[in-house]
């Protein structure tokens, strides 16, 4: 997964975090994950965030993807090598390519 880090100002409604905000106290204000809001946003800023890390959508060519998928499904047959006569294993394999191509 790829993230930024913004200025709370910078960011807008409708943005992932991508790490927990933590108050000086410790205390967890939102977890990573959460949708941004403009009310959440205003609040972040009224508090005294001054930034946050949020995920960066990325965007793929259909060639560029498809060097992806080919350079990962490369690594998981040399990991998978004796799973041709386990169709567990084969599946197993192909939901891996399919995760880290989807990761990045």
């Amino acid at each position: 997964m790829k993230f930024t880090q913004l200025n709370v100002e910078q960011c807008h409604a409708g943005a992932m975090l991508a790490e927990d905000i933590i108050s000086e106290g410790g205390i967890v204000i939102l977890k990573a994950g959460a949708e941004l809001s403009e009310d959440r946003l205003k609040s972040l800023s009224n508090n005294g965030v001054k930034a946050i890390s949020i995920v960066c959508e990325e965007k793929l060519s259909a060639e560029e993807l498809e060097k992806r998928r080919h350079k990962i499904a490369k690594k998981m047959n040399k990991l998978f090598r004796r799973s041709d006569d386990d169709s567990y294993l084969a599946q197993m394999k192909e939901m891996l390519v399919e995760y880290y191509v989807s990761r990045g």
